[in-house]
């Protein structure tokens, strides 16, 4: 089956955002929670609204293509991972896990607050940044024989990772949305 392609892409999960549901509006596909406005200009009340529209935009992670059309790798990889999560969070949010008897749990829940940290939107300025640096490092590189930086890879603390250039060109190329939402 086919996966939907959502126009609303949040950046925090609504399995996540159900924990923090008012009370009397925890209904499957209703729950709703309380906001402040992070806008200057609007007042300080509180307003209920739907975890639907909390931390969410439209096409966030579905940047468009050379052909006009989106793509969506990113909101369905982040739909998996989410999907996974929402079976073990009820578990974490209600403190019923036991840490050190779970430490896959305790390295999937720091797993998580990274990617939470990451697919902010905030943090998609740092995401071109990085990628504009790293382009700079590789073309003043050494090329190989189709103009490929031939660089076979980086060491860290003693461990050798290899670099796989295959996609060099579209990374290269790769436009704004692209650079904040595909891994390289």
């Amino acid at each position: 089956m086919k996966k939907p392609n959502p126009k609303n892409q949040h950046w925090v999960p609504q399995f996540y955002l159900k924990q923090f549901a008012i009370p009397e509006a925890r209904s499957d596909g209703k729950e709703q929670v309380w906001i402040f406005s992070r806008r200057q200009n609007d007042d300080l009340d509180a307003k209920r609204v739907s975890i639907r529209n909390v931390a969410a935009e439209q096409f966030l992670y579905s940047p468009r293509q050379k052909d006009g059309t989106r793509s969506f790798k990113g909101e369905q990889l982040l739909a998996e991972v989410d999907g996974f999560l929402s079976k073990f969070w009820p578990r974490i949010a209600t403190g019923l896990v036991d840490w050190d008897t779970h430490q896959g749990i305790r390295r999937g829940l720091a797993w998580f607050m990274g990617l939470l940290l990451a697919r902010h939107p905030d943090n998609f300025e740092t995401a071109q940044a990085m990628h504009e640096q790293m382009l700079h490092l590789y073309e003043s590189a050494p090329k190989d024989e189709v103009g490929r930086p031939k660089v076979s890879g980086f060491e860290i603390k003693g461990k050798f990772h290899e670099l796989d250039h295959s996609d060099w060109d579209d990374y290269r190329n790769a436009t704004e949305g692209e650079c904040s939402t595909k891994h390289h």
